[in-house]
């Protein structure tokens, strides 16, 4: 079979199927081979799937982190959240996992926020020169906003896979919280954490695409 060095030079054929009395249509590529890709990697071949990184620490006296992914009121996208990843590492090494040691992970719709740093928004597709529209930064804080989502986790890998079904129109904000559960005052441990969260995004019905650039506003 051949290989593709670009998405583009892939080539789809449409062909129908019977299903009683109507025909549905499927892709499949020029050897008849059925193609089947989850949304995310669609969307990354149109470069539209988009990652932001982040790190931090979080202690008994730090305990709340932030990453803060706004969907401006003119974008003309929708976003849809695709996955949540990431890694841990508790201080002082070599004990015990327990509660004390555990992230708790809560998604916020639509906090007040102040953004004290901007985080960079890159592209999946290394070959693509578009930008997000949103826009991303990170606090220790926030005020307001309603629960969506949230997890506890002993400090582990983080996988959080959820495939689109959060969805962000324009002129809404999502907050990715991790907290250190457990941590009493006093307490030496700390959590160091790293993460990435991609998402996909969607012209709105009706409008068409736009080049975006990738500077990012402080709220």
């Amino acid at each position: 079979m051949r290989a593709y060095k670009y998405c583009n030079q892939r080539v789809l054929k449409k062909d129908s199927v019977k299903k009683t009395d109507s025909n549905e249509q499927f892709k499949t590529d020029q050897h008849r081979v059925l193609l089947t890709v989850p949304n995310s990697s669609a969307y990354a071949q149109k470069g539209r799937l988009f990652a932001v990184v982040d790190n931090t620490s979080l202690s008994a006296q730090n305990f709340f982190h932030n990453i803060l992914i706004t969907n401006p009121l003119d974008s003309g996208r929708i976003m849809y959240l695709n996955t949540i990843t990431g890694g841990a590492v508790l201080s002082p090494s070599d004990q015990t996992l327990s509660y004390e040691s555990a992230l708790e992970i809560t998604l916020i719709r639509n906090p007040s926020f102040v953004v004290t740093q901007n985080l960079s928004i890159v592209s999946l597709n290394f070959g693509f020169t578009g930008a997000s529209a949103m826009m991303a930064g990170r606090n220790t804080a926030h005020q307001g906003g309603s629960t969506a989502f949230s997890t506890l986790q002993t400090v582990n890998p983080i996988l959080l896979d959820f495939a689109g079904e959060i969805v962000i129109p324009p002129g809404n904000t999502i907050a990715i919280q991790f907290a250190a559960f457990g941590l009493t005052a006093g307490n030496p441990d700390v959590i160091f954490l790293n993460t990435t969260a991609t998402w996909y995004e969607l012209d709105l019905p009706g409008h068409k695409g736009k080049s975006h650039n990738s500077k990012q506003v402080l709220a």
